[in-house]
């Protein structure tokens, strides 16, 4: 099975088409798997989902059958294991989701792209996941929180970058 008719054969079997921005992103997504794999996932996918699953559906299928991120890195995706703090910001995770407000500025005859930032919420809670439903049109960026539980190696493996307060960077900190 190719990601074309595990797709075609998806849309069929629930009656309904993804966007084509979704397309895009699960075809590319599917590019990971093999046929065999292709097929467990989509018997999986039809088990699991009342409606068209959405690609973190999808992805969780592909989790519970044990060949998500060991295709394409040739390993297993790191465990984050981290000691909670008492962090205001991160809640103790030690990751950050910053969320930034795009619009466009008059400048000079001419539109420029500006970003300003409008939210800091841990990476996974309620919170976020509302503030995420709610402002679906702002950039969400990750970074490791500047407490002691974002110093885990898993992170800095994965090359997060540091969130770093105003009061750190005026003080001339850099961010690790």
């Amino acid at each position: 099975m190719t990601s074309e008719t595990f797709l075609q054969q998806l849309q069929d079997y629930y009656d309904r088409e993804y966007e084509a921005i979704q397309l895009e992103s699960i075809k590319h997504w599917l590019e990971r798997f093999a046929g065999p794999q292709l097929d467990a996932l989509l018997v999986r996918a039809e088990k699991l989902n009342k409606y068209l699953p959405k690609i973190f559906e999808l992805n969780a299928a592909a989790e519970e059958l044990g060949f998500a991120w060991e295709q394409k890195l040739g390993r297993a995706h790191p465990e984050h294991v981290w000691t909670p703090t008492d962090c205001r910001l991160c809640h103790g995770q030690g990751r950050l989701s910053i969320f930034k407000e795009v619009f466009k500025v008059q400048v000079d005859g001419g539109l420029q792209m500006r970003r300003r930032q409008t939210r800091i919420l841990p990476l996974e809670g309620v919170d976020t996941m509302d503030y995420r439903y709610k402002h679906p049109t702002e950039e969400e960026y990750w970074c490791r929180c500047s407490c002691p539980a974002g110093d885990t190696p898993v992170l800095v493996t994965l090359g997060w970058p540091r969130y770093m307060r105003a009061t750190e960077q005026a003080a001339g900190g850099v961010g690790k």
